[in-house]
């Protein structure tokens, strides 16, 4: 597991805990953040990404602004996928990655919220086994 730290207040903690209180694992915490989101955020909404792109990908950098389209099948190991515009092109980019901008405060929680989830927790290494 990624070391994480802590999520950032304290009302942020106790949603985050009521929320998840009978997941079982990492796996079921992502599956109640989906619902939580699909509820929650209202598509098309600006985000500028604040997290540097893993090694070798291109598109969305650290300091782009970007219009979130809509939701894309979760990854493995980056979590939720959102389907971003930046200009003209349309990217993939992990939801953490990304922080609202000009966006509805219960819009804006929830993403803050899945943020620092993924932060503290995130999900397990996937261990591949050769058979």
């Amino acid at each position: 597991m990624k070391a994480r730290g802590k999520p950032r207040d304290f009302s942020q903690s106790e949603r985050l805990e009521a929320l998840l209180a009978d997941c079982n694992n990492e796996w079921e915490q992502l599956a109640t953040l989906e619902g939580y989101l699909e509820e929650h955020l209202q598509f098309p909404f600006q985000a500028v990404c604040d997290a540097p792109p893993e090694a070798g990908s291109t598109g969305i950098g650290e300091g782009d602004r970007v219009s979130v389209l809509d939701f894309l099948e979760a990854d493995r190991q980056q979590g939720i996928m959102v389907r971003v515009k930046k200009q003209q092109r349309v990217y993939r980019c992990p939801l953490f990655r990304l922080r609202p901008f000009h966006v509805n405060t219960p819009q804006a929680q929830s993403l803050l919220d899945y943020r620092a989830w993924f932060r503290a927790v995130g999900l397990p290494e996937i261990e591949e086994y050769d058979e």
